[in-house]
């Protein structure tokens, strides 16, 4: 679970409530892996799901069933390889239905991967990606046609990421304290905050040895990762390894919801990626709640953090950058707040739900009416 799915829930379910865009109606293709099912149960509140892993012959038949009754398909690509993906693009192409492909991490990758990755240029009539860094890898590494490549920034529901009132805030912080300290946080506690799938790529071990170096200076500081991945034992051992078991928390995996009272609680953000595909959502959530952020300037990150009021940028892997960066805005309570300010205004400038959703069915309308229009 990540960017792509948290993408996915966002725009189905503001279709749903909003009305949205009544000449669509979306029907979800997701796999049958045991790690979606709680997300693909809630996205079926709003839309057909329909769980096909499209490596048996009936899961093909239903797929191109459910291709041949569409208008358009997109594809959204949450990393650049694997099966599952380019199966659904080739029965796509095949029905001769207009294929709009949604980058969310654009990688270089190896054999065969490449390949398929240039074929897949040429397939789809449109390319999103969510970030002119992304654009740029597709044009430059696998030589996409510049004039099928859109950058179109996610966007994130800004009605559910919001500061919190002081006694809120207060009584939040004092509950997760009794939760994850047996005793609840006095009002002196510092706490920063992570969402990100536990996995090489977000850089939790640099996080976890940053924890270190700013406990030192500032004990009364807590950092908490809210995610689920592969890593969850390593970190714990690391963390437990340097001593910070009380400073140094994995709270699993948690729903939108709680996710946004989190962040409202918190005094810091921190992402310390090592590659992202756009400005992360987690990181747009964040700045929208009116959180101050640390962010590590890979990919597309720069396109949302554009100068040091919106947030701090430090080099992925920098440990005592990170480090430092943590210290300084925890201690410096003015300072986070003017970041907060700025940052969720920049939110609501140009990265809403509502923003990406015009430019995206702009993008599907013009796809269809080519399709639709005759040939010379």
């Amino acid at each position: 679970m990540g960017g792509a799915e948290v993408y996915l829930e966002n725009v189905m379910r503001y279709l749903a409530e909003t009305g949205g865009d009544r000449r669509w109606q979306p029907q979800l293709v997701c796999r049958r892996d045991a790690v979606l099912d709680v997300w693909a149960a809630d996205i079926s509140k709003y839309c057909a799901v329909h769980r096909l892993d499209i490596v048996r012959p009936g899961d093909v038949l239903h797929l191109a069933r459910l291709v041949r009754q569409s208008d358009l398909v997109q594809l959204n690509l949450s990393f650049p390889s694997g099966k599952y993906q380019f199966a659904a693009a080739f029965v796509t192409r095949l029905l001769g239905r207009p294929l709009v492909v949604t980058h969310h991490l654009a990688l270089g990758v190896s054999r065969p991967w490449r390949a398929l990755m240039r074929w897949l240029g040429r397939a789809a009539t449109r390319h999103i990606t969510v970030s002119h860094y992304g654009r740029d890898t597709l044009i430059r590494d696998f030589g996409y046609p510049p004039d099928r490549v859109v950058v179109v920034h996610n966007g994130i529901d800004t009605a559910r990421f919001r500061p919190a009132s002081a006694d809120v805030r207060q009584t939040f912080r004092r509950t997760v304290g009794e939760l994850l300290e047996g005793r609840p946080w006095d009002d002196d506690v510092l706490l920063a905050c992570s969402v990100a799938r536990l996995s090489p790529q977000k850089g939790l071990f640099e996080l976890v040895e940053a924890t270190e170096l700013v406990v030192k200076k500032l004990p009364r500081a807590r950092v908490v990762v809210i995610g689920e991945g592969e890593l969850g034992p390593r970190l714990r051992e690391q963390a437990r390894a340097r001593g910070l078991e009380r400073c140094f928390y994995l709270a699993g995996g948690l729903p939108r919801p709680r996710v946004a009272e989190w962040l409202a609680a918190a005094d810091l953000f921190i992402l310390p990626s090592r590659y992202e595909g756009g400005p992360a959502t987690a990181l747009m959530e964040a700045m929208a709640a009116g959180c101050a952020v640390i962010a590590t300037d890979v990919s597309g990150t720069r396109e949302l953090i554009t100068d040091a009021t919106l947030g701090r940028l430090v080099p992925a892997r920098d440990v005592a950058a990170l480090a430092a960066a943590t210290v300084d805005l925890l201690s410096d309570p003015k300072a986070r707040a003017g970041m907060g300010e700025h940052a969720r205004r920049k939110v609501f400038d140009g990265f809403t739900i509502e923003a990406y959703l015009k430019r995206t069915i702009a993008i599907f309308e013009a796809c269809v009416n080519t399709a639709l229009s005759p040939s010379p």
